[in-house]
């Protein structure tokens, strides 16, 4: 779901956000980027970051779509845990 609607949204927020609304994401992503060098939860982060960029694209049924997103966020974050964990277990 997330493959479907998140690269129209990225795109549309491009065109539309303001100049304020573009630097919060590039902020939300320089400190996502923070938290998995240092291996900090960043759930609550990705879910701002998706959530400014939804609000960019000032489109009423993007934002409708924000839980949907949000699981979405949930299970990757999970997913991309255990799959970080798993590699290092090997070295």
């Amino acid at each position: 779901m997330r493959l479907i609607f998140e690269p129209e949204a990225a795109y549309y927020a491009t065109i539309r956000a303001s100049d304020t609304e573009l630097k919060r994401i590039l902020e939300y992503g320089r400190r996502i980027e923070q938290k998995i060098k240092h291996n900090e939860d960043r759930t609550e982060l990705e879910q701002k970051f998706h959530q400014s960029i939804v609000k960019a694209t000032h489109n009423e049924f993007m934002e409708k779509l924000m839980p949907v997103i949000y699981q979405a966020i949930d299970k990757g974050v999970i997913l991309s845990n255990k799959k970080r964990n798993g590699h290092q277990r090997h070295h």
